[in-house]
């Protein structure tokens, strides 16, 4: 971790990036992602070069580079920014993958589409019938207080825990 935090970013390119992605395979699924996040948090998003790379993992072969696009485009959301202009064609993508993409970007996909669902009204309904079609993370049971993995209970939660803290 604290590699990742000393990292000169500046040397950061495509192909080091890939090479990291590449050298991470050997940590198990849990550590790669938390890897993952401190690199999207602490570097990749510190930069506009760095944000454009991002922006062309969508379907890069390495399903880590995958996960970082799609957690990227779901921090976009989350931390109030203005509702990016891709958020269309996201829903899109959304769509097409979410079923059948890797389990680790699976839950990225999701945890964006959750997100567009929370924050954009347009895509509200559309979003939750996403989640309802899938059924992805239907049955999985969360400790109490914590926000649920199913779209549709994963939307009701956050709208009511941002409508509690508005008002």
């Amino acid at each position: 971790m604290l590699s990742v935090l000393i990292l000169d970013r500046k040397e950061l390119t495509l192909e080091k990036i890939e090479t990291m992605s590449d050298d991470l395979l050997v940590n198990d699924q849990k550590e790669r992602n938390h890897v993952g996040d401190w690199l999207l948090a602490n570097q990749l998003t510190k930069t506009k070069g760095l944000k454009q790379l991002l922006e062309d993992f969508e379907d890069h072969p390495s399903p880590f580079l995958r996960r970082l696009y799609w957690y990227f485009q779901a921090r976009l959301r989350w931390t109030g920014q203005a509702s990016p202009k891709n958020t269309e064609e996201l829903v899109d993508s959304i769509t097409k993958k979410l079923a059948s993409e890797d389990p680790e970007v699976q839950m990225a996909i999701n945890f964006c589409a959750g997100w567009i669902g929370v924050y954009d009204a347009n895509f509200t309904d559309q979003i939750i019938q996403i989640g309802k079609d899938v059924g992805l993370y239907r049955d999985v049971k969360v400790p109490k207080g914590c926000a649920p993995w199913y779209l549709p209970d994963f939307i009701q939660y956050e709208n009511n825990r941002l409508n509690k803290t508005s008002t």
